[in-house]
């Protein structure tokens, strides 16, 4: 994991919230979800710091596995 993956997921928890409620609706890996948001808008903000949890929460699980 990233340093600014593990920052995005301390700082955002509202973000962090959301996206576990997303795959756990729609019943998909982490990695997945990071893959639909690769390309998720690129000005930066939320939708940056949406892709850096996804993305660490895919390292996370594939660290599990």
């Amino acid at each position: 994991m990233t340093y600014a993956q593990h920052l995005a997921l301390v700082t955002r928890p509202d973000l962090l919230e959301a996206e576990c409620a997303i795959v756990r609706e729609r019943r998909i890996r982490w990695a997945a979800r990071a893959r639909e948001l690769a390309g998720y808008g690129r000005s930066g903000g939320s939708s940056a710091d949406r892709r850096l949890v996804a993305g660490a929460m895919a390292a996370l699980e594939a660290e599990v596995r």
